[in-house]
């Protein structure tokens, strides 16, 4: 896997697609010198439009507001650089840069933006008919996405398995391009929603609740001799260093779950990349 080299560049917002009530996807004219699932980063002190209000944070919360990484949903093929945001909102302070991208950019804006890096990316030695599986969360679909065209594109002897944890269909961030990528690549692409709260409108291949060993199971054959993408909400390191200071365990997320998922149905950990937020 290769890191990258982080440059600076000035990427062009070319069009902006909204994905859910509270995601949008923003592509970029850019240099497209990456490897699928790296990111690129932007920094809201490089933004006349948020500088201000970054300022104002920093001296709010007493401590640096930081620039910030976008995964890439797009594959190195593809014309466009994308980016999917998500505003946060949650928090005494929430960061200005996503409610920004979200709310505040146009088409025809210039964003500095610094990339590519990453080692969350498809290993060059996987053998001929490996079986690759995409466990999400959330708007962690975003650099599985781009790994997952990346392999239908290039044609690559892999097959591949997404199993995409929402709360409900309608959150589900590109549903309904991935819907059309298994349907044109039946035997090299499968799908499986995961809803945990409203089933509505679900495919019938859907499971109600989150994703347990006994779903994996049933889902994965041969389990423990694939290779897997794991990506969605984990722990912060400010949940960590709280949880040290008060002398308990930090919360579990979604990753650090499914990490130990993995382990207990007897999955190698060399044969797990993982990609938290």
């Amino acid at each position: 896997m290769v890191r990258g080299t982080m440059t600076m560049f000035e990427a062009i917002v070319r069009a902006i697609t909204p994905e859910t009530e509270d995601a949008v996807t923003l592509h970029l004219e850019g240099p497209r010198v990456y490897q699928a699932g790296q990111f690129l980063t932007i920094d809201p002190f490089h933004l006349e439009a948020t500088r201000p209000l970054a300022e104002e944070l920093e001296q709010r919360k007493g401590k640096k507001e930081r620039a910030r990484a976008y995964s890439l949903g797009s594959a190195p093929h593809e014309p466009l650089l994308t980016i999917t945001i998500k505003a946060e909102s949650e928090g005494e302070f929430p960061p200005v840069l996503s409610r920004y991208l979200c709310n505040g950019v146009r088409v025809g804006d210039r964003l500095p933006c610094a990339g590519f890096a990453g080692l969350y990316t498809l290993p060059p030695d996987l053998p001929a008919g490996a079986h690759v599986v995409h466990i999400c969360a959330g708007s962690g679909i975003v650099p599985n996405f781009g790994i997952i065209k990346d392999v239908l594109h290039r044609r690559l002897p892999i097959r591949q398995t997404l199993l995409y944890s929402n709360g409900s269909l309608a959150e589900a961030i590109y549903r309904d391009s991935l819907a059309r990528l298994e349907a044109e690549h039946p035997d090299r692409l499968r799908i499986v929603h995961f809803l945990t709260r409203n089933p509505a409108g679900a495919p019938p291949t859907a499971v109600a609740g989150r994703v347990a060993a006994q779903h994996l199971l049933a889902q994965v054959p041969d389990v423990a001799n694939n290779w897997y993408f794991v990506c969605g909400p984990s722990v912060t390191p400010f949940e960590r260093a709280a949880a040290r200071h008060q002398g308990v365990a930090p919360p579990v997320r979604f990753l650090e779950s499914m990490r130990a998922l993995l382990a207990e149905v007897g999955v190698p950990r060399h044969q797990v990349a993982a990609e938290g937020w």
